[in-house]
């Protein structure tokens, strides 16, 4: 024992040494550290418990003037505690967890309780050193600092724990994170930042964790260079302004927010993913914007937001999925709510997953604009979104180089499908018989289209595409919009027409298509409508689907389902350069028509014995 104590009082003399070095230089008046507590208490406010300038004898409690406040244990594993509970407490600086790189670990604790006040002008660092912890834990009253700096040394660790009181950071500059790693849990009370930033450098990791209370900043940026996490379960986040999530502020950082309760009010832009790699996660809670949501901002950037339940809500501003970079919105359950939705905004790509839960959408949905956007309804498992209101979706409106895409399964009520300069719609039936119901829509074509294969419908694994009746009588007209520009489009000169004639492109694979046909490449099925006198086709084919099957362009023929057997319709040899192929229908309804190579053989096998 005696031989130990001797190896320790020697080591903590060259400690001493060498912080006294580090510490007493040009400018600092007055150094301060706790290492250990004369009285037993750790009481902030007993002088007997702090170690003056490094040199050895207890002294007096810091002044405010006191710009180097340490609190560490020495020794290797040891914890110094101090405790602000019988008075108020008061510095310039104050570091948590102190020490130098090679020595064992150094770990400081300070406990704030009995709704005392701890104030610190200027900057409060925990984690003041690689492998030191510095930790506090406010369980009322309140704490000021000027700049906060949660783990602050690369290799050191810092937390804050805030059960209750007030909590405020006066300065720019605070971190979660800077170099090392630091942790803000806040169980209750109220904590107010001008900025929070996690992550600040490369090595830096912040995570903060809000349960209960109010959590108030002026700005948010989960991940700026290093790495992020927001973990929110319960409690308030009040953030009138900017908020990012993944910034990469000049070097790749990532950042994860995750939505679990509680309210998120955002007044600002929110970006998921600016030049780094954001994720945002949500399964319960509310979620209110005031600005413009983005995700996948810059190039190179990557942006995620996953909503499982709850309630996402843009209040103003535009939702953008995939600027510069690639965006992706995933909802399988929740309510969101937006006023204008665009997909692929400049040259990024954006994709929007909606296979549960309910979408609102006061204005239009934006796919593909200078980017790729793409909206894919329903999913494999059975499970597709409901829209709540009428949804007005562009697909490639406004730039040739865009490209809108409109995919899935399940029904939307009402609204508009417009078909721009590059714009597909493909019902996916994901292996099973599922249909992509827009009869309760309109699809128009601007005729911005310059080029065959510009547009598009399709139907695949087993997907059925039902678009809106039309109204028939005599005269010409275009399935499903105003021209037959798009790949599976038809127009039909109509002679002697009755009634409403409901359309839909089958998959080849669909159960609903008559057996029979060899190399199907197109299958229409057509009811509700009559003709007296005659129905004449112009069909633009797929020429890709028949490069697929193998089928010649030149030998391609209509056939029309009638008196229960396929019957060959075709008008003339297919026009292989503009992609059309004609037909004259039979009797004097409509049933189901198909493009193909021919049709099966058939006849009876004679067995002789």
């Amino acid at each position: 024992m005696q031989a130990g104590s001797r190896l320790g009082r020697i080591w903590a003399r060259g400690l001493l040494g060498a912080l006294a070095a580090l510490m007493l230089l040009p400018g600092r008046a007055e150094a301060w550290i706790v290492f250990k507590t004369a009285d037993g208490t750790g009481e902030w406010n007993v002088g007997g418990n702090w170690y003056i300038n490094w040199s050895g004898g207890y002294s007096t409690v810091p002044p405010t003037s006191a710009d180097a406040v340490f609190m560490a244990g020495y020794g290797g594993n040891t914890v110094s505690t101090c405790t602000v509970s019988a008075a108020d407490a008061n510095c310039a600086s104050l570091t948590v967890g102190a020490g130098n790189a090679g020595a064992p670990p150094w770990y400081g604790v300070l406990i704030v309780t009995n709704e005392r006040s701890l104030t610190v002008v200027s900057a409060l660092q925990l984690g003041g050193a690689a492998d030191a912890l510095g930790s506090v834990i406010q369980a009322g009253g309140q704490v000021s600092a000027g700049s906060v700096s949660i783990g602050h040394s690369a290799g050191s660790r810092g937390t804050y724990r805030l059960d209750s009181g007030v909590f405020q950071a006066t300065q720019n500059y605070p971190a979660l994170g800077n170099y090392g790693t630091g942790a803000f849990t806040q169980n209750g009370g109220t904590s107010v930042w001008p900025s929070l930033t996690f992550g600040y450098y490369a090595s830096g990791t912040g995570l903060y964790t809000l349960a209960g209370g109010v959590l108030s900043n002026g700005s948010l940026k989960v991940g700026r260079i290093g790495h992020g996490h927001f973990v929110q379960s319960g409690g308030t986040n009040l953030n009138p302004g900017p908020a990012t999530v993944g910034a990469g502020d000049g070097a790749p950082g990532n950042g994860l927010y995750e939505m679990q309760g509680g309210v998120w009010t955002n007044g600002g832009k929110l970006t998921v993913g600016g030049a780094g790699a954001g994720q945002a996660t949500q399964t319960a809670g509310r979620v209110t914007l005031g600005g413009d949501f983005v995700l996948g901002e810059a190039a190179g950037g990557v942006g995620q937001y996953a909503l499982d339940g709850g309630l996402l809500e843009l209040a103003a501003g535009y939702g953008d999925v995939g600027v510069k970079g690639a965006g992706t919105f995933t909802q399988n359950g929740g309510t969101s709510v937006w006023k204008t939705l665009i997909m692929g905004y400049d040259t990024g790509t954006g994709t929007y997953t909606f296979a549960g839960g309910v979408l609102s959408n006061t204005l239009a949905v934006h796919i593909g604009r200078l980017g790729s956007g793409t909206f894919i309804l329903g999913d494999s498992n059975g499970s597709s979104g409901v829209f709540a209101q009428a949804t007005g979706f562009t697909l490639c409106r406004d730039f040739s180089s865009g490209r809108g895409t409109l995919r899935g399964w399940g029904t939307i009520p009402s609204g508009t499908v417009t078909l721009g300069y590059h714009g597909f719609v493909t019902a996916d039936g994901h292996g099973t018989d599922r249909t992509l119901d827009l009869s309760g829509m309109t699809v128009t074509d601007e005729k911005k289209a310059t080029a065959y294969g510009d547009l598009a419908l399709r139907a695949v694994n087993r997907g059925k595409l039902l678009l809106k009746p039309i109204a028939v009588a005599t005269g010409t007209y275009y399935w499903p919009g105003v021209t037959n520009a798009a790949i599976n489009s038809m127009k039909l000169v109509v002679d002697g027409g009755a009634g409403s004639l409901s359309g839909a492109l089958l998959a080849t694979d669909h159960g609903g298509v008559v057996a029979g046909l060899e190399k199907p490449i197109g299958v229409w099925d057509f009811s509700g409508a009559t003709f007296s006198a005659s129905c004449a086709l112009t069909i633009r084919y797929d020429a890709n689907a028949a490069a697929s099957q193998g089928a010649g362009e030149s030998a391609l023929k209509v056939f029309q389902q009638f008196n229960g057997r396929w019957r060959e319709i075709t008008a003339g040899n297919p026009d292989t350069v503009g992609k059309t192929i004609t037909a004259n229908l039979l009797g004097s309804s409509f049933s189901q028509i198909a493009v193909s190579a021919g049709v099966k053989a058939t006849g009876t096998v004679i067995a002789v014995y």
